[in-house]
């Protein structure tokens, strides 16, 4: 039998029995895959109570945000992006740019209609139209910002996706575009699991 190159495509309804597994698979659910594995696991091993599961767990994401980088939003249609600005201990505020259309468009551009814009000053949450994040300070000039579940969270939807980028020019972003990793919830801390 002849070899026979790969296609470029192949939808899971005509992928053959030989493809290696999990190839039609995107990352984000890969990871969902890995961390309902790590959960079945934790339960195979011993009955643990939902609350020891989401102990030492953080919604945060895993590094705080500097000054000026842009943070990605969507759930949908809808998109966002947001900049935070001031980040202070004392009093724990920050100021956030943000930029949200309802359109599934992934420019943030002025002045495209489809677009709004505004900017929050001396806040201590990101609430823009259609999503709200929860912000904490890290230390001046750097902020944790919070995916809306617990890593170990399997039962509650999550309210929006998210992608922290080291990106500062709000017209290089094209939220659409594939190299933004957007995941729904932060990574497992597996030391923080408890053990069977």
């Amino acid at each position: 039998m002849a070899h026979q190159p790969a296609k470029a495509f192949q939808s899971p309804s005509n992928i053959s029995s030989t493809a290696p597994v999990g190839a039609h698979l995107t990352f984000a659910k890969k990871m969902k895959i890995l961390l309902m594995r790590t959960l079945l696991l934790i339960a195979a091993f011993g009955q643990i109570s939902c609350d020891r599961l989401h102990n030492g767990q953080s919604s945060a994401y895993e590094s705080p945000v500097p000054d000026g980088c842009i943070v990605l939003v969507r759930e949908g249609s809808r998109r966002g992006a947001f900049i935070l600005t001031n980040q202070h201990t004392t009093p724990e505020t920050t100021d956030v740019h943000w930029y949200a259309r309802t359109d599934a468009g992934g420019s943030f551009v002025p002045p495209d209609p489809s677009i709004a814009t505004g900017k929050s000053v001396g806040v201590a949450k990101v609430s823009f139209p259609g999503f709200t994040v929860d912000w904490s300070i890290a230390e001046d000039g750097k902020g944790w910002v919070y995916f809306s579940v617990l890593p170990t969270d399997t039962k509650s939807a999550p309210q929006y996706e998210m992608c922290v980028t080291d990106e500062t020019d709000i017209a290089r972003i094209d939220a659409n575009d594939p190299k933004w990793i957007y995941r729904e919830r932060p990574s497992v801390n597996h030391s923080a699991l408890p053990k069977p």
